[in-house]
């Protein structure tokens, strides 16, 4: 990083500057800073300024009336009383006066004789760099120093040891300062770059040194920029220039991967062509060309002279299977029609796999996945043993990353990058423990709540990995194209398993996760495998620990090591071993105790209504509340059309379509408790009671009608500002009266609902059908579903649970008015 000696600025580099120039700079810090009334201050300033300019530029002999000089500016220019070194003390003074307070309270030290020194020369050419309008230079050289001074961390005050005593110096010059401060520079740089060059698993054993020699190295560097910009100004150290401008990437800040990003910043954009290149020609799932759109069309019958109506053609529109005039591949006759439900048999995302069948060839059986699970962790052993046998096709570097992408669900394509493996963003490589982690990447809740609210810590998911198997790759180069068409082929044969390939092995860890581990499912194997939201969107949602997930993902793993007597070992678990317990998911899933505050805080705040009109609006406002608490419906705008709800004690429905934006409607049934079924209808009965009173209102009046008569009309609506009508509610609206008592988006509520229903062992398909979390073909009332409207509705027992953790089951449900009436 350093340049050559050759490089170094030369003495005749070095500008004599005037007193005047020195004055002018001063005198710009003085206005800057607002330092005008305090003259002793400013006097103190420019007689050290000008002392160690004439000591430097050798003007004056280096004596001990120098160092008396120095000495005896900084001797009391602050009054002891206003003296206050310490963090907020000094932070409330301009950064040279922080200067000229440690230097005073050093001085009063007497050991401490070459701190003063050193700060006096920091002033000085900090003086230097303002005048030059340096900006950076000025505060890096002052921030350095300062620290150096006042922390107690051995990371700052390592410059003491490196830095020459002044206090014992006979003379001293601009060249020999720098000569020794960028000999440290050089040093430092010459220790970090050993390190670099170590081998991987030295390189781990250094970490902890590594990062504290790049933290001595950043501030050595600031204070040799801001020197060479002073002194040297002709000079430009290009390294130096950089570093100050664009500091460098936090490569060694553990931040994960965040799933909420549209663009993945890790992977290579040039993808290999093709990419499948070891699926066999007949492999129906990536054999993409024969397969179109227009074989799901119905079967008509042809009658001469009878055109094809549209009526008739939508009348026989109804494809669940799919039929062919002529099979597109050969193949087809055997697996169509039953095993086909998915139009495109090209979808790429793992989180859709447990639609297929089990006789679906893009899925196989668990002995299928077991076998080729322990001949990845057997050949993998071979690289870590360095037992690699070069007459066998078992390659063992093909192996280990195959099993990497086993392990992590990752694409092939991604690890095969050795800059992906590396990145520590991504992956933590550890002397005891390396790990996998990603971010669900969730807007980050406010400051302004008390985090003991929430129900969840965090939203990082670590997977441990073998810490051997990543080594082992990042030593080994990356295999070609042949040499994984020809490991594959050889696994096929052995194996028996014709339809292994790239893709079932990437797609292992979800399937065993959500088809064969015990107490899972789809939504846990969704987290766990980093599915994205707009294919998972329950995981931006419920609550779970890390323990809870780290014993899937080790039963998932137990399950595809088989039994223990198996001839085959399978792959050594040991490795995984107890994280910190910690809740993670949605950081908007509040807490049951703190909902029902904040309900409570709505009830006093609806009864403390001074007015009949803010009364109305309040308890609609209430009422909302208790209905997105009921249901989990989306908070959106125009919520709750009366002619969706069914309110009769037998019936309990809410038919709901809340993405009305949407091309594809999502029209579901929400079952509708007895306590909401209760609050809707007494507000029901106070929205007409409201109309008798303001009968000479024919906007209210007219609204009212169509709330009783059912017609397309929201139940819930506010009056507007002139009382005159009611107008539907809009999220926005709700926010802004209610801030005061929940400043968070309403959306709040259907994070709680999930949670809660997720915490009361609900189903996960039930939950999914009534919040709206169904991923495509997965209705839970679907044609290929075993759920009934019975089980969808016997859920609202678990909602008539909720309410009574809130308590709604109060008497009277709707709030009274206790302020005066107008």
């Amino acid at each position: 990083m350093m340049d050559t000696p050759q490089q170094l600025p030369q003495t005749d580099d070095i500008v004599q500057l005037s007193n005047e120039y020195l004055r002018l700079a001063i005198s710009q810090i003085v206005e800057i800073d607002k330092l005008k009334s305090k003259p002793d201050m400013v006097n103190a300033i420019s007689d050290i300024v000008f002392c160690v300019k004439e000591l430097l530029h050798g003007e004056r002999p280096f004596n001990e009336i120098i160092k008396h000089d120095i000495l005896r500016y900084c001797h009391s220019p602050i009054a002891y009383e206003q003296l206050d070194i310490s963090k907020s003390g000094l932070a409330a003074m301009p950064l040279i006066v922080q200067i000229l307070a440690l230097m005073q309270d050093a001085q009063a030290q007497q050991s401490n004789h070459n701190k003063v020194f050193w700060l006096a020369i920091a002033m000085f050419t900090a003086v230097v760099t303002k005048h030059y309008d340096i900006k950076t230079a000025y505060s890096h050289l002052l921030m350095q120093f300062k620290l150096a001074v006042f922390s107690k961390s051995p990371n700052r005050t390592w410059l003491w040891q490196e830095l020459i005593d002044l206090s014992t110096t006979d003379s001293i010059s601009i060249e020999s300062i720098h000569h020794n401060i960028a000999a440290i520079a050089k040093r430092m740089n010459h220790d970090i770059e050993e390190i670099n060059h170590k081998n991987l698993i030295e390189a781990v054993a250094y970490a902890k040194q590594l990062k504290k020699l790049e933290t001595r190295k950043s501030q050595i560097e600031k204070i040799l920029y801001g020197f060479e910009r002073a002194h040297y100004p002709n000079y430009k150290n290009a390294i130096l220039e950089e570093i100050v401008k664009k500091p460098p990437a936090k490569q060694h800040r553990n931040k994960p991967i965040t799933l909420s990003r549209d663009i993945d910043e890790f992977l290579d954009p040039v993808e290999p062509a093709p990419y499948f290149w070891d699926t066999p020609n007949d492999d129906v799932e990536h054999n993409g060309s024969p397969i179109r759109l227009d074989f799901a069309r119905p079967e008509l019958e042809a009658h001469e002279g009878l055109d094809l109506t549209f009526e008739e053609s939508l009348d026989n529109f109804d494809p669940p299977y799919i039929s062919y005039e002529k099979s597109p591949n050969p193949l087809i006759n055997h697996v169509a029609p039953l095993q086909h439900i998915d139009l495109t048999l090209e979808q790429n995302y793992i989180a859709q796999r447990e639609l297929a069948l089990n006789s679906n060839t893009r899925l196989l059986s668990l002995v299928g996945y077991q076998r080729l699970f322990k001949a990845l962790a057997f050949d993998a052993e071979k690289l870590k043993n360095n037992s690699v046998d070069e007459d066998n096709n078992r390659n063992p570097v093909c192996a280990s990353f195959l099993l990497l992408s086993l392990l992590t669900a990752m694409p092939l394509k991604s690890i095969l990058n050795k800059s992906y493996l590396k990145n520590t963003q991504v992956f933590k490589i550890g002397e005891r423990r390396s790990y996998i982690q990603h971010s669900l990447g969730i807007t980050k809740r406010k400051d302004s709540l008390d985090s003991n609210n929430f129900e969840n810590e965090s939203d990082v998911i670590k997977l441990p990995i073998p810490s051997w198997l990543i080594i082992s790759l990042l030593k080994s180069s990356v295999p070609n194209k042949d040499s994984f068409t020809a490991y594959l082929k050889v696994l096929r044969d052995e194996l028996e398993l014709p339809y292994s390939s790239i893709a079932r092995v990437e797609s292992t860890l979800h399937t065993i996760l959500h088809r064969y581990t015990p107490n899972c499912n789809t939504h846990i194997a969704d987290l766990i495998c980093r599915i994205s939201a707009p294919h998972a969107p329950a995981m931006y949602y419920s609550s779970h620990t890390s323990e809870e997930l780290l014993e899937h993902y080790k039963s998932a793993l137990t399950v595809l090591n088989g039994s223990d007597d198996s001839s085959d070992i399978g792959l050594d678990l040991s490795y995984i071993t107890p994280w910190h317990k910690y809740t993670l998911g949605s950081p908007f899933a509040l807490k049951s105790g703190f909902v029902c505050e904040i309900l409570e805080s709505l009830y006093k705040w609806t009864e403390s209504s001074t007015s009949v009109e803010m009364h109305f609006n309040r308890t609609t406002l209430y009422v909302w509340f208790v209905f997105c608490l009921l249901t989990g419906v989306r908070p959106n705008n125009n919520l709750g059309n009366i002619n969706n709800l069914d309110l009769d004690i037998n019936g309990r429905w809410l038919i709901i379509d809340d993405k009305p934006s949407r091309a594809t409607k999502t029209h579901r049934l929400i079952p509708l408790c007895s306590t909401l079924i209760t609050y809707l209808n007494s507000y029901r009965d106070y929205v007409s009671h409201y109309q008798l009173n303001h009968q000479y209102n024919s906007e209210i009046n007219s609204a009212v009608d169509q709330l009783k008569n059912g017609k397309d009309i929201s139940l819930l609506r506010l009056l507007s500002s002139s009382y005159i009508q009611l107008s539907p509610i809009k999220r926005g609206d709700v926010y802004k009266y209610t801030k005061a008592i929940i400043d968070l988006d309403p959306y709040w509520t259907r994070h709680f609902v999930r949670t809660q229903l997720e915490k009361k062992a609900i189903n996960i398909e039930l939950i999914n059908a009534i919040i709206g979390h169904e991923k495509s073909r997965q209705q839970a009332l679907g044609r290929f579903a075993s759920i009934s409207k019975a089980d969808v509705r016997a859920v609202s027992a678990s909602f008539d649970n909720i309410a009574i953790e809130l308590k709604l089951n109060r008497d009277p449900l709707l709030p009274q008015m206790k302020g005066a009436t107008s």
